[in-house]
């Protein structure tokens, strides 16, 4: 099942953020460090539990270089299989970005493009946010960790 069925016929538009927003992203930026640290804690766990499991492989992060955790991307093997069964344990999963070329707009179809091709066939986003607790995050890990017995 395709979650991007549409063939847009145009360009949109960026949108960015009015005043209000500003002043309220201002204010928060008290509690940013916070909000940081505890999404590094749950990619540290992110990364120490599921690093070694067979059917998700985790994004391989340079020594040089430090994620912030927007968002936690993994490959997965049978992305929708994996879907599925996340979703039935209530664990919301999604797929945040196609490639640009698979819509008309931009050109057709690249077949010179393994790693994007990878990406787009088995990359998916399991929670990560600072609203998370830690049994949470121990219920994505512990489900994640029986998808990879099945």
């Amino acid at each position: 099942m395709d979650p991007f069925p549409h063939d847009p016929d145009g360009l949109g538009f960026k949108a960015n953020m009015n005043d209000i927003v500003a002043t309220l992203a201002c204010s928060a930026m008290d509690y940013l460090d916070t909000a940081l640290s505890y999404r590094k804690y749950i990619g540290d766990i992110y990364r120490r539990e599921l690093g070694s499991l067979k059917k998700i492989q985790l994004m391989n992060y340079k020594e040089d270089r430090k994620p912030n955790y927007q968002i936690f991307p993994v490959h997965v093997d049978d992305r929708e299989k994996f879907t599925e069964f996340m979703w039935n344990k209530g664990i919301q999963v999604n797929i945040n970005n196609r490639r640009n070329d698979i819509y008309s707009i931009f050109g057709g179809l690249r077949n010179d493009l393994p790693s994007t091709k990878r990406v787009d066939e088995d990359v998916i986003l399991i929670p990560l946010h600072s609203d998370l607790t830690t049994s949470q995050v121990e219920k994505i890990v512990n489900c994640i960790m029986s998808y990879d017995d099945i």
